[in-house]
C-alpha cells in the first residue's frame, strides 16, 4: 500500500527498471538480486500490488525458506539488502526500512538455527507487526483456505497497514489489539467486490460451507447429501436457546467456584481433589445416597464431563497444581448466552474421530421427523458413513471402524448431552433411542455450523 495506486501494471515496470538498472551498474549482483525481489513481489502485476504483508512474507518467510544457496554464501542477508535498496529506489522507503530492520535481522538468524525457530520467529514478528489478521471472537483464519479467504485476509491485512500508517493505532501500545480487531471485524465486514449483497465475511462462510458439502461429496454421496439437506440452515447463526444458562448450570457454577476461591486445587494428574468432589456430587446429586462418598474425580463422570469441557473451550486451565479461570472463563461465567457460543464446539470433545462420528450421528438425527432413532438403527449407519469418509482405526493403514468404535467415540457426545438435557437416551437396552431435544437440536445445529463453516485445518473436513 502506497501512494502510486493509480499506476498501471506496465507504467510500474517502467518506473521499477531504471531502478534495477542504477543498482546492476552499481553492482551486477546486487541488481540481480533486486530484479528477482522484484519479480517475486509483484509476479507481473506491477509496484501497486506490493503490500506490507507481502514485503513481510517475502523476507521473513520465503527468502530464507525457498532461495536455497551454500552455507559459507549468505545469500539471503544479500538478497534482503538488494530488496531494500530497490525499494527505496521506488520510494518505497517504510517498506525497505523493514529489510533492514533488527526484526528481519533476528528472523534470519532464529532460521540459521533451523527452519522450525525461523517459523516461530516469522510468525512472531508477523504478530508483532500489527498488520497479520488477527483471529476475532466471532471468526477464525483457517490454516487451509479457499480463494475467497485467502483473498479477504490480503484485504484485511491492508486495511490494518492502512490504519497503522493513518496513526489509528500503534502495534505494541496500550490497547492496540482492540483497535485492531475492530479494524480487522470491520474489513471482513466490507461488501465482497464480486459478489452482489456479500461481505467478505457472508463470502467465507458461504466458500467453506461448500467445501464442507463438497468434499464429502467426493468421498461419500450419501454423506455429501446428509451435508447438502442442511448446509442452508447452517449459514445464518444459530441462536442459544432461552434457558441456556439451565442448561450450563454446572459448568458456569464450576467457573464460578473457581473465580470465588481464586484457583482450585488439582491432583498430581490434573484432576479435581477430593473434597471438592464430594462438594459438586452433594452440589448437583450425582452420588447415590448410602454408597459412601467418592474417592476421586473419575468415580463422577458428570464432574469430569463439565472439567474437560471448560478446559476444552478455554474456561479455565491447568497452572502447575491449580485449575485457573481463563479471562473467556469469567465471561462466560457472567453471560450464559457467550458461554453457549463458546461450549458448542466442544460437545464432542477434542478428539477429531469422537467429533466426526458426534457431527454424522447429528446428520442422522436430523434427517428423521421425529430427531429420535433407534441406536441399532443409528450406529451401523454412522459406521458405514464413516468409513466411506476415509475414518480407520488405528491411524493410517488401519481397518475402517465398525459399529463398537463407533459408540465408543459418541460417549462423549451423548454424556455430555445428556447432563445438559440435549441427547436423550431412553428405553430398555435391547430397543434404546436416541433423541434430540428441542434445546439439542439447537446445540448440535450450532455444533454442525461450528464444523461446516469454522476454519478449515485438517484433511478430513
Amino acid at each position: 500500500m502506497h501512494d502510486d495506486e493509480d499506476l498501471d501494471s506496465g507504467d510500474a515496470d517502467r518506473a521499477a527498471q531504471p531502478v534495477i538498472a542504477k543498482l546492476r551498474a552499481r553492482d551486477e549482483e546486487l541488481g540481480r538480486h533486486a530484479e528477482a525481489a522484484w519479480n517475486a513481489l509483484t509476479w507481473g502485476e506491477g509496484m501497486a500490488s506490493i503490500t506490507q504483508e507481502q514485503v513481510q512474507r517475502f523476507v521473513w518467510y520465503e527468502l530464507p525458506l525457498k532461495w536455497l544457496a551454500p552455507p559459507e554464501d549468505d545469500v539471503v542477508t544479500k538478497v534482503a539488502a538488494a530488496t531494500a535498496a530497490l525499494l527505496d529506489g521506488l520510494g518505497l522507503d517504510r517498506y525497505a526500512a523493514i529489510c533492514r530492520s533488527q526484526v528481519t535481522a533476528e528472523v534470519h538468524a532464529a532460521y540459521r538455527r533451523s527452519d522450525h525457530e525461523g517459523r516461530q520467529a516469522f510468525r512472531g514478528a508477523a504478530a508483532r507487526s500489527g498488520i497479520d489478521p488477527p483471529d476475532l471472537d466471532d471468526f477464525n483464519w483457517g490454516s487451509m483456505m479457499g480463494t475467497d479467504e485467502a483473498c479477504a485476509r490480503s484485504t484485511v491485512a491492508v486495511a490494518l497497514e492502512q490504519a497503522i500508517a493513518a496513526g489509528d493505532f500503534v502495534p505494541g501500545t496500550r490497547g492496540w489489539r482492540e483497535c485492531q480487531h475492530a479494524v480487522a471485524a470491520g474489513a471482513l465486514d466490507r461488501p465482497h467486490p464480486s459478489l452482489p449483497t456479500q461481505t467478505w465475511r457472508s463470502a467465507i462462510l458461504t466458500e467453506r460451507l461448500e467445501h464442507w458439502v463438497s468434499f464429502a461429496r467426493g468421498r461419500s454421496q450419501e454423506l455429501g447429501m446428509l451435508r447438502a439437506r442442511h448446509a442452508n440452515r447452517l449459514l445464518p447463526p444459530v441462536p442459544a436457546p432461552d434457558d441456556a444458562a439451565d442448561r450450563l448450570a454446572p459448568l458456569r457454577w464450576l467457573l464460578g467456584e473457581i473465580e470465588t476461591r481464586g484457583g482450585l486445587d488439582l491432583t498430581q494428574t490434573g484432576a479435581l481433589n477430593r473434597a471438592f468432589v464430594i462438594e459438586a456430587t452433594q452440589r448437583w446429586g450425582w452420588w447415590e445416597p448410602g454408597l459412601g462418598g467418592p474417592n476421586r474425580q473419575d468415580d463422577v463422570w458428570q464432574l469430569g464431563a463439565v472439567h474437560d469441557l471448560a478446559r476444552h473451550c478455554g474456561a479455565a486451565r491447568r497452572h502447575r497444581r491449580r485449575l485457573q479461570l481463563t479471562p473467556s472463563g469469567r465471561a462466560m461465567a457472567a453471560d450464559p448466552v457467550l458461554a453457549w457460543a463458546r461450549v458448542v464446539p466442544w460437545l464432542a470433545g477434542d478428539d477429531d474421530f469422537d467429533q466426526m462420528m458426534a457431527e454424522i450421528a447429528t446428520l442422522v438425527l436430523l434427517d428423521q421427523d421425529s430427531r429420535e432413532i433407534a441406536t441399532d438403527e443409528l450406529w451401523p449407519v454412522v459406521a458405514v458413513l464413516a468409513a466411506e469418509h476415509g475414518w480407520r482405526v488405528g491411524g493410517h493403514g488401519g481397518e475402517p471402524p465398525g459399529e463398537r468404535e463407533v459408540r465408543w467415540a459418541a460417549r462423549p457426545w451423548l454424556s455430555l448431552g445428556g447432563l445438559c438435557a440435549l441427547v436423550v437416551e431412553e428405553g430398555d437396552w435391547p430397543s434404546r433411542r436416541i433423541r434430540l431435544t428441542p434445546a439439542g437440536e439447537s446445540a448440535m445445529l450450532a455444533y454442525l455450523r461450528s464444523r461446516a463453516a469454522g476454519p478449515r485445518s485438517g484433511l478430513f473436513a
